[in-house]
C-alpha cells in the first residue's frame, strides 16, 4: 500500500517558537534549585518537543504511525519472549548472530525483530547487523520490567480487541461492575473479579505480581516519614495491599533510622507466595480490605499504594470504613499513593492510564474527584503533595474532625 504524501509546509514562525521554548526550557534546567524545578524544565521540554515533532512531521505519516504502536509493544513483547534483552553486554557491542545464539532462534527472524528494536531507539545500531545497548535496553534486562510488559500485553492489549463488542453490548458507560469487566468479557467470564480470574492462572498471576514490583517509586522522595508520630513500641506503617514490600523497602532505604515497626498486608495467596523484597524483619500479615476492618490500631501511617484505581467509588467508601476505626484522630495519617489528573489540562500519560484501567473496571481519578471519594467516609485531605509528578502523587488524609 502506497501512501500518497501531501505537500506540509509548517510556519516557521511556529517552528521557531516551538524550538525557543525548548531552549528556555533547557536553559531553566541547567540552572535549576530544587527537584520540582527540573522535573518542571524536563516536562516542558518533553511536552513542547513532541509538539515540535507533531508540527514537523506531515500529517499522514503521524497518523499511520499512530496506527503502528502496538507494533512497536509487540516487538518488545517477542524479544522479551525470546530472551533477547537477557545478559547482554553493558556497553559492547554485540551481533544479531551472538542474539540468535544466545536465544536459540531463527537467525532471519531474529534480524527482523533486532533491526526494529534499533529502528525505535531501544537498541542503537552501531553496524550491520550489529547493536549496542541504550538505557531503555537496559530497563527491560529487569524482570520486573519484563514481566511488567507481559502484563500490559496480555491483561490489557490483548482483551482490547473485544472492547468495542464489550461496549456495544453494555452501552458507553465507564465500566463499574468488578465482577463483569472488559477483562472477564474478553476471557467469556462472568461474574468474577480480575484478582478471581488472575488467581486461576498461577503463571499470569506470578507476572502480574511481579510487575507490580516494577512500580519502585522513590516514596522517600514524595512525602517526608521522619514526620510521622510513632508510639513507643508502635507500628510507623501498614502498607495494605503492599505485594512483595517493594514500597516498605524503598522507605527504608531513604529512611534506614526511622522508628517504629512496619506491617505488609496482602491476600493470603500473595502473602504465602512469599519472595519478597523487605527486610525480614518487617512484619507480614494477611489481610482482605473488603471483608475485614483493619487489624493494626493505631499506626502511625496507613499506605494505599496503586490500590484504590483499581475500585469504583463504593468499593473504594468500603476500603476506607474498614479503615477508619484503626486511626487514631490526626495523629494518624492515611497516605494514598496513586495518579492525580489536574482538573484542567491534565497531562497526557495520566490520561491514557485512567483508559488502560477499563481493563479491570478502574479509574485514576482528578482532584476533585479524589476530594468527592472521601464525602461521606469520615476522611479528609490535607494536601496533595506532587501534583506535577510525571505519575504518581502523594494524596495525604487525616480523619475528618
Amino acid at each position: 500500500m502506497t501512501i500518497e504524501v501531501m505537500s506540509h509546509e509548517p510556519s516557521p514562525i511556529k517552528l521557531a517558537s516551538l524550538a525557543s521554548t525548548i531552549n528556555e526550557a533547557i536553559l531553566q534546567y541547567s540552572h535549576a534549585e530544587s527537584e520540582s524545578e527540573r522535573i518542571s524544565a524536563l516536562k516542558s521540554i518533553d511536552v513542547t518537543s513532541q509538539k515540535l515533532a507533531q508540527c514537523a512531521v506531515e500529517p499522514r505519516r503521524s497518523l499511520m504511525a499512530f496506527h503502528f504502536q502496538p507494533h512497536k509493544v509487540l516487538c518488545v513483547r517477542l524479544a522479551i519472549e525470546m530472551r533477547l534483552f537477557d545478559n547482554l553486554p553493558t556497553s559492547a557491542p554485540f551481533t544479531v548472530e551472538h542474539l540468535a545464539k544466545q536465544a536459540g532462534t531463527d537467525l532471519e527472524f531474529t534480524s527482523r525483530i533486532a533491526r526494529a528494536l534499533g529502528a525505535l531507539n531501544i537498541f542503537e545500531e552501531v553496524g550491520e547487523d550489529t547493536f549496542k545497548q541504550t538505557a531503555l535496553s537496559q530497563e527491560w534486562n529487569d524482570k520486573f520490567m519484563q514481566s511488567y510488559t507481559r502484563h500490559s500485553w496480555d491483561n490489557v492489549f490483548r482483551p482490547m480487541s473485544s472492547y468495542i463488542e464489550f461496549f456495544n453490548t453494555t452501552g458507553f458507560v465507564s465500566p463499574s461492575d468488578r465482577l463483569n469487566t472488559p477483562f472477564a468479557f474478553a476471557k467469556g467470564a462472568k461474574n468474577v473479579d480480575f484478582f478471581s480470574l488472575l488467581q486461576q492462572d498461577p503463571k499470569a498471576a506470578t507476572i502480574f505480581n511481579e510487575a507490580m514490583t516494577s512500580f519502585k517509586d522513590p516514596l522517600g522522595d514524595l512525602y517526608n516519614f521522619s514526620s510521622l508520630q510513632v508510639e513507643e513500641d508502635g507500628v510507623v506503617l501498614v502498607d495494605i495491599g503492599g505485594g512483595k514490600g517493594q514500597s516498605i523497602q524503598s522507605i527504608q532505604s531513604s529512611y534506614p533510622n526511622l522508628k517504629g515497626r512496619y506491617v505488609l498486608q496482602d491476600l493470603p495467596a500473595v502473602i504465602a507466595a512469599g519472595d519478597r523484597v523487605c527486610s525480614p524483619e518487617v512484619e507480614v500479615q494477611p489481610y482482605n480490605f473488603f471483608e475485614e476492618v483493619q487489624p493494626i490500631k493505631g499506626a502511625a501511617a496507613y499506605l494505599l499504594k496503586l490500590i484504590l484505581h483499581d475500585w469504583q467509588d463504593a468499593e473504594c467508601r468500603t476500603i476506607l470504613r474498614n479503615l477508619a476505626p484503626a486511626m487514631r484522630g490526626y495523629k494518624s495519617k492515611l497516605l494514598i499513593c496513586d495518579i492525580v489528573l489536574t482538573d484542567t489540562r491534565p497531562d497526557t500519560q495520566k490520561v491514557l492510564y485512567d483508559i488502560n484501567m477499563f481493563f479491570m473496571a478502574g479509574k485514576e481519578r482528578s482532584v476533585k474527584q479524589w476530594h468527592a471519594l472521601m464525602e461521606g467516609t469520615g476522611f479528609r485531605i490535607e494536601r496533595i503533595i506532587g501534583l506535577d509528578n510525571p505519575v504518581r502523587s502523594i494524596i495525604e488524609v487525616v480523619l475528618d474532625g
